[in-house]
């Protein structure tokens, strides 16, 4: 069965959340043109109705935001 690229990117940031490591997302905001490279920490996986979101302390940002993940178009 072939993954998606939404798949790979679930798999990645669940093994980031349980091992504490850092990521880097390409994330793709509602009023962005193009994806933005942040560097987080996750914390934590949440679903909520059809959709998963990744709550992370977000280095750029300097804070802790929530991402979802329909809009993350890499993982690194």
């Amino acid at each position: 069965m072939l993954e998606t690229a939404q798949d790979e990117h679930l798999a990645a940031i669940r093994a980031a959340v349980r091992d504490s490591h850092p990521l880097t997302l390409a994330y793709q905001a509602l009023g962005d043109r193009e994806p933005r490279r942040r560097r987080a920490r996750p914390l934590a996986l949440e679903a909520r109705g059809d959709l998963t979101y990744l709550r992370a302390y977000c280095y750029l940002a300097e804070a802790e935001l929530t991402f979802r993940l329909d809009r993350v178009t890499a993982v690194e």
